[in-house]
């Protein structure tokens, strides 16, 4: 997403919802070119996915450390968000740089090590942010907003009410918006969206279903995601893999953890 803020411009991904306060706290730094939300990660998050930086007490980013490939070469444990508040002036800047492409590898490198400009570090503290850059982390926020995430979707757990699903069979901590639940299903720790259908007998668990998904009689599912206007029969579907926009996995079909399926290939 980009917008244009007066003489400021975001450049936002993820969950957005505090760039305001980093929008107040670059105001309040008038001589910095560049606010970049950092959020504190685990060292298994970091390697190989995010990049780092070290910050002064003042907050100004001294070094940054591009997507660390071994837990051993990471430097920091404050992971840049990809979010971002730029000064106008940034356009002046990029317009002597032509050799710069990457963010992480050259602009913000290039400007920390330039006297003349400054970076200022936004810590993000306890507020919600996750890298849905990966499938296992697109899974990890939905099953985060179960419960609702604060200044997020506080929605989340008056949604667990089920008032516009059609539920015959058990559910146990789930969001469920639209969907049939027939007698005899099972659900749990699932997102289930609009116009999925869980057949009798059906099991889904630590799953993502979006909308107009059918899963058949019986079947069974666990920790995968499945995308519109698929049709599941019993099955055999390894943890994490992805299936893609109307497919149909035939009965007794086996497919591997992690495996990413489309309709070609269904």
């Amino acid at each position: 997403m980009i917008e244009y803020v007066m003489d400021r411009l975001v450049a936002a991904g993820h969950y957005n919802y505090w760039v305001a306060d980093a929008i107040e706290a670059f105001d309040s730094q008038t001589q910095e070119t560049i606010a970049v939300a950092l959020c504190k990660q685990l060292p298994e998050r970091i390697v190989g996915e995010l990049g780092t930086a070290n910050m002064s007490p003042e907050g100004r980013i001294l070094e940054f450390n591009e997507k660390p490939a071994r837990i051993e070469d990471i430097k920091f444990n404050m992971a840049n968000t990809g979010i971002y508040v730029f000064s106008s002036r940034i356009f002046n800047v990029l317009a002597g740089q032509t050799r710069w492409s990457d963010f992480g590898k050259h602009v913000f490198p290039g400007l920390v090590s330039d006297s003349q400009q400054s970076v200022y570090g936004f810590d993000v503290g306890d507020r919600y942010w996750n890298d849905v850059g990966t499938i296992e982390a697109f899974w990890r926020t939905n099953m985060d907003l179960i419960d609702g995430i604060k200044g997020i979707d506080t929605n989340s757990k008056n949604q667990r009410d089920h008032r516009t699903a059609r539920i015959a069979g058990r559910v146990d901590h789930s969001i469920i918006e639209g969907a049939e639940i027939q007698k005899g299903a099972y659900v749990r720790d699932s997102v289930i969206a609009e116009g999925c259908v869980i057949e009798e007998g059906a099991q889904v668990e630590g799953s993502v279903i979006f909308s107009n998904t059918r899963i058949k009689k019986n079947a069974r599912v666990k920790k995968i995601i499945v995308d519109s206007d698929c049709e599941i029969n019993p099955s055999d579907i390894g943890e994490f893999a992805v299936i893609g926009n109307g497919c149909t996995v035939a009965e007794g079909e086996h497919i591997v953890p992690n495996a990413r399926v489309s309709s070609a290939q269904a």
